[in-house]
């Protein structure tokens, strides 16, 4: 069954092998000046390879107009289909996941200071060190997907020696801001990329810079929101296509490759289509690591063991008071132990033998 029609104020962009996006117009026209390049670039976000972008009749379509239907159908056409498109796997868990490593993680995070400052968006200071590629994917996962991403002759930067920690792989940004990446209400857009260009992009928030922070030089690192769904104080506090500007530009900046692949996998959770995880899960070829081994649970406490703790106690009152008969001692203790037993019936965990 083909996926439904678009509803008023969204269009829908069809990607290779039945993936499908319903995407906000409001959205489109807030992130680009041209609306019908910003699908193709979703659209390369999403699959890693450019294509053509066409009607629901198969003809190309201008690209540079700055018009745009609601409740049209387009078409995302490549030759590659899914073999390098977004796992969604990858992004199921968040980057704040707790580790042990603490001197790593703070190292991590000093690195980002060096380069950053503060939150490279808003000033905010004591900012978090957020990961793009979530810390509890590890090395191995993120080693994959740029394998799996870059293409011979990509005009990009190496990162065969890139790892999880790397700063390449990472951002200061408010506390506020890293929720909202683990939830991919943001995200940021790098221009020039081989679609978008920097004035394809609307104009920048203006804010005062800390005391030397500078905006990069010909490139531009835009946070956008993906969705409308937060107040206006919130929103007003991180606004809209605020551009990150830095401290220390020999450094190296936040990763492009891993950029893109974020903002398509953003696109993917906030307008992707019914069905579009368990397409992506189950398609041939995923450069996925094996799962880490099991480690087994520590055997429980049986019954038997309660049972061999309350025959050892019977055999002390036997001793203690003879059954308690007559003697005091005996019926006090033999009140106390039934009372305790029947605690451990209801409630064998208050058990200590």
């Amino acid at each position: 069954m083909p996926p439904p029609l678009p509803s008023a104020g969204y269009v829908q962009l069809n990607l290779e092998g039945g993936l499908a996006l319903n995407i906000s117009i409001a959205v489109i026209r807030s992130c680009c000046t041209r609306p019908l390049l910003y699908l193709q670039y979703v659209g390369w976000c999403i699959l890693k390879a450019i294509g053509e972008l066409q009607d629901s009749e198969g003809n190309a379509v201008d690209l540079d107009t700055e018009d745009i239907d609601e409740e049209m159908i387009y078409n995302y056409q490549t030759d590659t289909g899914l073999e390098h498109a977004i796992d969604p796997e990858v992004i199921r868990l968040h980057s704040s996941v707790a580790t042990t490593k603490t001197d790593i993680r703070a190292n991590f995070k000093q690195l980002l200071s060096e380069r950053d400052g503060n939150c490279i968006w808003t000033n905010e200071e004591l900012p978090d060190g957020t990961h793009l590629i979530p810390f509890a994917r590890g090395d191995e996962w993120l080693q994959r997907i740029v394998e799996n991403r870059f293409h011979e002759g990509d005009d990009e930067e190496d990162l065969t020696d890139i790892h999880i920690n790397d700063i390449r792989n990472g951002v200061l940004g408010s506390r506020t801001i890293h929720g909202l990446f683990d939830r991919r209400d943001v995200a940021v857009l790098k221009t020039p990329n081989p679609i978008l260009q920097c004035h394809h992009i609307p104009a920048m928030h203006q804010r005062e810079l800390p005391e030397g922070a500078s905006y990069p030089q010909g490139s531009r690192y835009t946070l956008q929101w993906l969705t409308t769904g937060y107040n206006v104080t919130t929103r007003s506090r991180y606004p809209h296509n605020s551009d990150a500007a830095f401290i220390d530009h020999s450094l190296p900046k936040p990763s492009e490759l891993i950029l893109h692949y974020m903002y398509g996998a953003a696109m993917l959770q906030q307008f992707g289509l019914g069905g579009y995880e368990e397409l992506l899960l189950t398609r041939a070829g995923v450069p996925r690591p094996e799962p880490p081994p099991r480690v087994p649970t520590p055997p429980t406490r049986t019954v038997g063991d309660r049972s061999r703790t309350i025959a050892k106690l019977e055999q002390a009152r036997q001793r203690q008071g003879g059954g308690g008969g007559n003697n005091k001692a005996g019926r006090v203790w033999t009140a106390r132990w039934k009372t305790q037993r029947s605690l451990w019936i209801k409630n064998p965990s208050t058990q200590k033998g």
